[in-house]
C-alpha cells in the first residue's frame, strides 16, 4: 500500500469519527495547514506520527493500513429495522452501524 492510500484512510476515518483537522493538528502540536498536507500527500508521514494519529482516531496502524470502508461495512453487517423500506419517514437510512451511518450522513 502507498502512503498515498494511507494519508487517505486516515482521512476517512477522521471525516467518519467527526473530528476535525483542527482537533487533530491540536493533539499533534502542530498548525492545521501543516496537518492537511499530511492528508492531501504533500508530504510524507512519518511512522512516529502515523502512530500518533492513529492513536488520536482510535486504531491501530493496521487498521488504518487496510480500512475499507465497503468492507468494514460488510463485515458487521448493519442491520436494517424494516424490511424493505430502509428509510424513515425523514428519508433517512435505519442502520445500526455507527461508520455505515456516518459515511452515508456524509454523502448527504
Amino acid at each position: 500500500m502507498s502512503t498515498n492510500n494511507i494519508q487517505i484512510n486516515i482521512k476517512k476515518i477522521r471525516e467518519l469519527k467527526q473530528i476535525s483537522r483542527d482537533e487533530i493538528a491540536k493533539k499533534l502540536n502542530m498548525g492545521t495547514s501543516g496537518y492537511s498536507k499530511i492528508e492531501r500527500g504533500e508530504v510524507d508521514i512519518t511512522i512516529r506520527k502515523f502512530e500518533q494519529i492513529a492513536l488520536i482516531l482510535g486504531h491501530s496502524m493496521i487498521e488504518i493500513i487496510e480500512f475499507d470502508i465497503a468492507k468494514s461495512a460488510s463485515k458487521t453487517k448493519p442491520v436494517l429495522i424494516k424490511k424493505k423500506n430502509i428509510l424513515d419517514k425523514g428519508n433517512k437510512p435505519i442502520v445500526e452501524n455507527e461508520y455505515v451511518l456516518k459515511y452515508i450522513q456524509l454523502l448527504e
